[in-house]
Formats: structure tokens, C-alpha cells, sequence
């Protein structure tokens, strides 16, 4: 495909590519944010962190997966988006993500959303 063309181009051009081919069609989104974040985390984790609404199921899964291979670099944006986000299944998905990703950081907030959120599944 050719967002693997990427893999060609000096990093800061690759990250340049990568970001804007993360707003194309679905099938380009997923290898996009699949690649991005392997390369450029910081990058990645914004567009990821949109993607976690996205009606496409599959998409959504490359986000879960990419913010779950970036591990603590994106904690604090998951838990930032948790404080603001009221969408059930986007809740869901950071609160599966900080279960596995989180640091202790992250245990207070999990354990006020357990205790209280209905959203949450």
C-alpha cells in the first residue's frame, strides 16, 4: 500500500505523511495510525484518541491497538479524554486501555469510574 512508502522517507517526512493520511478513508486511517505509531507515538496518540468514536469498528480496533503498543506515552491524554468524553463505548475503551497500560496514575480515576459510571461496561 502506500502508506508503506513511508517507510522511505526521512522521519520527520514520514510523520508528515503519515499524519495527513490519517484523516483518509478507512482502510488508509488503519494503516496509517497502525504505522504512525509505531514511529512517532507523540504523533499518533491525538489522532488515535479521536479514532476511538469512529463509526467503523475496525478502525477503532487499530486505534485500541496502537494506543495500546504506546503504552504510558499516552496515558495521561486517555485519562484527560476519560474526564470529558460521554460516549459508553469510547469510555469503555480507555477504561480497557488504562486497565492494561495505566500506571498508578490512572488507579483513582479507574476506581471512581468502577465505583460510579454506569457508561462503562
Amino acid at each position: 500500500r502506500f502508506v508503506t512508502m513511508a517507510l522511505h522517507l526521512p522521519r520527520s517526512a514520514a510523520v508528515t505523511f503519515l499524519r495527513r493520511a490519517a484523516h483518509e478513508r478507512d482502510d488508509v486511517v488503519c494503516e496509517a495510525i497502525a504505522l504512525l505509531s509505531r514511529i512517532s507515538p507523540i504523533d499518533s496518540c491525538p489522532r488515535c484518541l479521536e479514532l476511538l468514536a469512529h463509526p467503523d469498528a475496525r478502525v477503532r480496533q487499530v486505534a485500541v491497538e496502537s494506543l495500546h503498543l504506546m503504552g504510558i506515552h499516552c496515558e495521561v491524554s486517555i485519562l484527560q479524554l476519560l474526564q470529558t468524553e460521554r460516549d459508553g463505548d469510547t469510555r469503555t475503551s480507555c477504561v480497557r486501555l488504562l486497565g492494561t497500560i495505566g500506571t498508578e496514575r490512572s488507579l483513582p480515576s479507574l476506581q471512581s469510574i468502577l465505583e460510579s459510571d454506569d457508561s462503562v461496561d
